[in-house]
């Protein structure tokens, strides 16, 4: 006799368990939806929102940017002779992330380069303030002398110095010192015009600065490196002739000595002969009176003494390119 065919508990199984799988599938479907819009919103954020911010960033940490000076331009005599020229020396700065001790490194740097006692740039504190709070370049010290460079670099090698360089600078150089000091001027730490013509004439003669683009790895060292050719400053001709202007500060000189007069200046004007007046001696000038004056013959340049602290400038010039030696004179008149 066949068995009774007992009743299936399962009968209902599959209906239940289809939507629940079904369920379970699109839970899943939409926590990954969610997700990938967070994930989205978050790019969006980063690559579009704060681009700028984060390209600048990225430029800080893998470029280092450095400024290279132009070489500043020429004053020449009217024979074209150098009144005022610009030489390279040695600069020393330092990279401060690759110094393990930095108190040790500018208490080894401060021995060497600070040999002016007024330089309060070159201190050992002031060096190692440097390279506390500086992060990829700090200065050491500025146009330093040759003989201050090789013991520089002699001890880097003798002691394994990290993080220390040299760069080549422009340095403003007058190969006769004191001729024509108050009417040439100077200039600063920085190359610009600080008196007389180098003030007067200070964008043709700096001219445009350059720039160094160097890439760095993770560790800061470097990969490559671009630059950006300055453009060098302007030639200036002056109709101040040296040998005159020697022999009349000399004249001065010797005048204030034996006059003890607290300032005195001389004029050379235009003439069709070359001589030398023998000149009455000069009295003491006082305070009211105007100075005297002496004639000579070298084209519209006004002579002053050194002891003389200022002067102001009213000229007309014709500029030559520094790519070539200057061909024209130009009238250049200096007021004591």
């Amino acid at each position: 006799m066949p068995s009774p065919v007992r009743p299936s508990r399962n009968r209902n199984t599959a209906p239940r368990a289809m939507p629940l799988k079904l369920a379970r599938f699109w839970l899943i479907c939409l926590f990954f939806l969610l997700w990938a819009i967070l994930i989205v919103c978050r790019l969006f954020w980063l690559q579009v929102v704060r681009h700028k911010e984060f390209v600048e960033r990225a430029g800080k940490q893998q470029q280092s940017t450095f400024e290279v000076a132009p070489r500043r331009g020429v004053l020449y005599d009217r024979n074209l002779r150098e009144l005022a020229m610009t030489v390279q020396v040695d600069s020393i700065f330092a990279v401060p992330t690759e110094i393990s001790d930095k108190q040790a490194t500018a208490r080894a740097l401060a021995a060497i380069v600070h040999t002016d006692p007024d330089d309060a740039q070159t201190t050992e504190e002031q060096i190692a303030a440097r390279l506390v709070g500086g992060h990829s370049f700090a200065w050491v010290a500025r146009r330093i002398t040759a003989e201050t460079s090789a013991r520089v670099k002699d001890l880097i090698k003798a002691q394994g110095l990290k993080g220390i360089y040299f760069q080549k600078e422009f340095e403003r150089f007058y190969p006769d010192n004191e001729i024509a000091a108050q009417v040439l001027g100077y200039v600063g730490i920085d190359d610009n015009g600080l008196g007389g013509l180098e003030q007067k004439f200070e964008p043709q003669l700096h001219g445009v600065s350059g720039r160094m683009y160097t890439a760095l790895d993770a560790r800061r060292h470097v990969l490559g490196s671009s630059e950006r050719e300055p453009e060098p400053g302007r030639n200036l001709v002056l109709t101040i002739d040296e040998n005159i202007q020697f022999l009349a500060e000399r004249a001065l000189d010797h005048a204030m000595d034996s006059t003890t007069a607290p300032w005195s200046s001389r004029t050379c004007i235009r003439a069709r002969f070359w001589l030398w007046p023998s000149a009455p001696p000069l009295t003491p000038i006082s305070s009211a009176a105007p100075p005297r004056l002496c004639c000579a013959t070298t084209p519209s340049a006004m002579f002053t003494s050194p002891a003389r602290s200022s002067s102001s400038s009213h000229t007309r010039r014709r500029w030559s390119s520094t790519s070539s030696r200057p061909t024209a004179l130009s009238t250049a008149r200096a007021a004591p």
